[in-house]
């Protein structure tokens, strides 16, 4: 059997935030935690998007591009610039989310999980079950195999034996 994602996740429930949260309230949980994205959760607690700093930064540039421009915001009247920050801290998190989700099981083998944030260009996945999260595992998490030789043995023994012929 394969090196798993249950073999390296730390299972402390993840950090999440509800769909009606304000993107205020989510800057504060990205800071508290020191994280830079959350899964979102739905009343039922089940994933409905990711939302991260980088979803925060495209609102802004979006507004920025409505009329005001990166060059000309800081000539902007105060009063506008402080109402452009109100409507985006007031702006629910559902509205700036991510709503793709790239997921995987605590089952799945962590070589599928290492190919998935290679070709997708991301640095987390988040790990469900049942439409629930139970760990994000990260870049980091996976590179922390290759410091402890006891998984690293299992992931090279269980990688050759999925190279051989079945017959």
């Amino acid at each position: 059997m394969g090196l798993r994602i249950s073999d390296i996740l730390h299972r402390s429930p993840p950090v999440t935030i509800p769909h009606d949260a304000t993107v205020a309230q989510l800057n504060g949980v990205l800071a508290e935690h020191r994280i830079s994205g959350v899964p979102v959760v739905d009343d039922n607690g089940d994933v409905v998007g990711v939302a991260s700093q980088t979803d925060i930064v495209r609102r802004i540039e979006k507004d920025l591009d409505h009329g005001l421009g990166f060059y000309t915001f800081p000539l902007v009247d105060v009063a506008k610039r402080a109402e452009l920050g109100r409507d985006l801290a007031e702006t629910p998190v559902s509205k700036i989310m991510e709503r793709r989700v790239h997921s995987v099981t605590p089952n799945h083998d962590i070589s599928m999980a290492a190919r998935m944030l290679r070709n997708l260009r991301i640095h987390r996945l988040l790990v469900v079950e049942d439409r629930r999260p139970v760990g994000i595992l990260t870049a980091h998490d996976l590179l922390a195999v290759l410091t402890s030789p006891e998984l690293l043995a299992r992931f090279w023994s269980s990688d050759a034996s999925s190279d051989a012929p079945r017959g």
